[in-house]
């Protein structure tokens, strides 16, 4: 009995009759017969059909993990990178324009408070909190009562840089060209502020415009002038509020303070000099809306220590009478009380790292 052929079987035998067949002309004679070559074998005709299909088969994974490395190296080439970066000179001007009509110096308290509170927050250990803007959404905290008022102002900044656009043609999201020519020097210049402005009001979060506001707090008040500039933005505005209970109490211990702030990877002579930001407010260090060293000289006058001082409790908080026993924190108060320029100068180091505890970042574009 001749044995069933399967189709892998048939196969093979026409695809070796075929081979064998192979002639120049077509039919073939006695002696063109004698010149072919032998029919391939069953072993050779499998080798044939199987190995470009295996080959292929083996190849196609790695082709196509290559495909999706090249697709994925061009997608993270063509999208912006998450990079904070300063403002630029037409945005710093059209921001301290909306500074100057949205927060007076009055205001300049309330701000840096706000700013304190906001990126306060953060701690090293747990990797959340900080500047990140989620501070609007605590104002209701005991700790919080009067942050409302300086939210406001942050509202109203941002109202008047969406004025300032619209004033003056501003529009888009962020071109900062010039504009017009010749004898059209005004037009011109007002067409790049509302560019900036424009560019401002969407570039923005809330945790920006809150760490620039408290910037120009210390600028309109007499403070360190280049203390805008250097102010970096990009922060991602949280969704969420913080976790409650990490600001330090206002009667803290030096001890307590200075464990406070290195919890937020701040030294305690960054916590002595960000300190130095009482000297701005009603808590009797010197003229309310006036930015120098009169904490650090108040501190060592000790007036709350002399019996003909009216209220002496009203001067400063608890934490600040307290923050002269403290030998660390002694140095740098009678540093800062001899040489406000030293003071100035580690004041805008510290704020500046202040405002970028816990932030991410987002992609700016250009």
């Amino acid at each position: 009995m001749t044995p069933r052929r399967t189709g892998a079987t048939r196969l093979v035998a026409v695809v070796a009759a075929a081979a064998a067949r192979r002639d120049d002309a077509g039919a073939a004679t006695d002696d063109d017969v004698a010149s072919q070559p032998a029919p391939l074998s069953r072993s050779a005709v499998l080798r044939r059909l199987v190995a470009p299909s295996l080959a292929a088969a083996l190849l196609a994974p790695a082709v196509a993990a290559a495909a999706a490395q090249g697709a994925t190296a061009t997608a993270a080439a063509a999208a912006p990178a998450a990079s904070p970066r300063a403002l630029r000179p037409p945005e710093l001007a059209a921001l301290r324009a909306a500074f100057a009509a949205a927060a007076p110096k009055s205001k300049a308290p309330v701000l840096l408070r706000l700013v304190f509170h906001d990126a306060g927050t953060f701690d090293r250990a747990a990797g959340d909190g900080g500047a990140n803007g989620s501070v609007r959404l605590e104002l209701d905290r005991p700790e919080n009562g009067g942050l409302k008022r300086g939210w406001r102002v942050i509202e109203a900044t941002r109202r008047e840089l969406e004025k300032q656009a619209a004033a003056s043609g501003g529009g888009g999201s962020g071109g900062l060209g010039g504009g017009g020519g010749g004898n059209a020097a005004k037009t011109a210049a007002a067409t790049t502020a509302g560019q900036a402005a424009a560019g401002l009001a969407s570039l923005l979060s809330d945790g920006d415009l809150i760490a620039l506001a408290g910037a120009h707090a210390v600028e309109v008040t007499g403070g360190p002038a280049d203390l805008l500039g250097r102010v970096r933005v990009g922060r991602a505005d949280a969704a969420t509020p913080d976790p409650a209970g990490r600001l330090p109490s206002e009667d803290s211990a030096p001890a307590a303070l200075v464990a406070a702030f290195e919890a937020m990877s701040l030294s305690a002579g960054e916590m002595v000099a960000l300190s130095g930001a009482h000297t701005l407010g009603t808590k009797g260090f010197g003229d309310p809306v006036t930015f120098d060293n009169s904490y650090y000289t108040t501190l060592l006058a000790r007036p709350w220590d002399d019996p003909k001082t009216p209220m002496p409790t009203m001067i400063g908080l608890p934490s600040d009478r307290m923050l002269p026993g403290d030998a660390r924190c002694l140095a740098a108060i009678e540093r800062y009380a001899r040489d406000q320029a030293l003071f100035f100068g580690d004041f805008s180091d510290a704020y500046v790292r202040l405002t970028e505890l816990g932030a991410s970042w987002r992609p700016l574009g250009a």
